[in-house]
């Protein structure tokens, strides 16, 4: 027998059956927001019946969803600095005015509902050529760092203008309220989805490993950072290896500067794996994840690594880390120090902890924490999400 709320639940997903959801990104480097983002439309297409539908200036690079990619073809617009350069605006604002021409010649024969903006300085420029239509905010990223950009005056007039804005935890809806207190009564929270190959063996503890799985990029992760507090924990830990798992742009000057470091031996550079927890697994596991960022959004490493039950030592940065770890239970959240120094200082002391067996976890226990970011669980949250957005523009979406 069909219970009430599943029956409401799949008399929802029959209205929500074929709905055009139009998701707008300039660029699609194939990094961890537009996994992220693949895995939402995935979802919305297997599991809701929504038809998503990609908007991007050029080709895509790395992973793209199941569905519909429209191309504008033409370059970047928004990889200018452009505060405190008067001319890069220019160059800027040109820019948007031919990519509002083609972004709107390319759609006016195209049906859809709703408008999704993954870069937020965009959507009030969508809001004004398609006033009809639902337009949306998708942040994936610390609002007080985007504040700090050129293009926050623009973002502002979005918050102001767009029906509704997703962040994805609690701590963004605290920016939001200290930046634009009046944009929180539309907002939503609404998880990223993960879902990872079944492996055994990645939490092995005693194994001695300290892992970091990510985009090698010393802005925003600050590798440099990892290397240094690690170096400090490994003087009085000389048993112990930091494997680090991933590329990027700054893979030379990562290598460079373990090279620096005394504990250069004992620091393990894999490279770019295709299932880096299968790898971890392979070469003997882990005992904790490392993850020293100065911002991040909902950093998935972090998931990822709980959902094998792997704890992890990360900066309590803005966002994303303090919305997921509890202290001592599913990983430690380390505080930043009035220098940097005293950062690495703190981190090296957190490592230190687990070594010493100062704190303990349960494999099992960390993996509960985690369960919001389960496919099943995001799925309500965009079926509660579409079904508000339907009760508050009292339209059939």
């Amino acid at each position: 027998m069909i219970q009430e709320n599943d029956y409401r639940r799949s008399k929802e997903n029959e209205n929500f059956k074929g709905l055009r959801m139009l998701f707008v990104r300039s660029f699609w480097p194939g990094g961890g927001l537009e996994n992220a983002v693949s895995a939402v439309l995935d979802m919305l297409k297997s599991d809701i019946g929504v038809a998503p539908v990609l908007v991007l200036n050029g080709d895509p690079k790395g992973k793209i969803p199941n569905c519909e990619v429209i191309t504008l073809d033409m370059g970047p617009v928004g990889d200018l600095p452009l505060k405190g350069h008067p001319v890069n605006i220019a160059r800027y604002l040109v820019r948007m005015l031919i990519y509002a021409y083609r972004l709107k010649d390319k759609l006016r024969h195209n049906k859809f509902e709703i408008l999704v903006a993954l870069e937020p300085e965009m959507a009030a420029m969508l809001k004004r050529l398609f006033p009809k239509k639902l337009v949306v905010i998708w942040f994936h990223g610390s609002l007080k760092v985007t504040s700090r950009r050129g293009v926050w005056p623009m973002v502002r007039v979005g918050l102001k203008e767009a029906d509704a804005i997703i962040v994805l935890n609690q701590s963004m809806i605290k920016e939001l309220e200290v930046l634009y207190p009046t944009a929180v009564p539309k907002s939503f929270v609404l998880h990223n989805p993960v879902k990872l190959n079944e492996h055994d063996g990645v939490y092995v503890p005693g194994s001695r490993t300290i892992a970091y799985v990510g985009r090698i990029q010393n802005v925003q992760k600050r590798l440099d950072r990892l290397l240094k507090a690690f170096d400090i924990f490994w003087e009085n830990h000389k048993t112990w290896r930091l494997l680090v798992v991933g590329d990027g742009p700054d893979m030379v000057e990562v290598e460079r500067l373990t090279k620096e470091i005394n504990a250069a031996e004992n620091v393990h550079l894999a490279g770019w794996q295709e299932d880096p927890w299968e790898y971890i697994a392979e070469i003997g596991g882990a005992e904790f994840l490392a993850l020293t960022s100065d911002f991040e959004g909902s950093p998935l490493t972090i998931i990822e690594a709980m959902m094998y039950g792997v704890p992890v030592v990360a900066l309590d940065c803005p966002v994303g880390p303090s919305d997921i770890i509890v202290n001592n239970k599913n990983g430690i959240l380390v505080p930043f120090g009035s220098a940097e120094t005293i950062t690495i200082h703190n981190l090296a002391s957190a490592f230190s902890q687990i070594a010493e067996a100062l704190v303990s976890f349960d494999g099992t226990f960390i993996k509960q924490s985690v369960k919001e970011y389960l496919p099943s669980s995001v799925k309500v949250e965009w079926e509660a999400f579409l079904s508000a957005l339907q009760e508050r523009f009292h339209k059939s979406l």
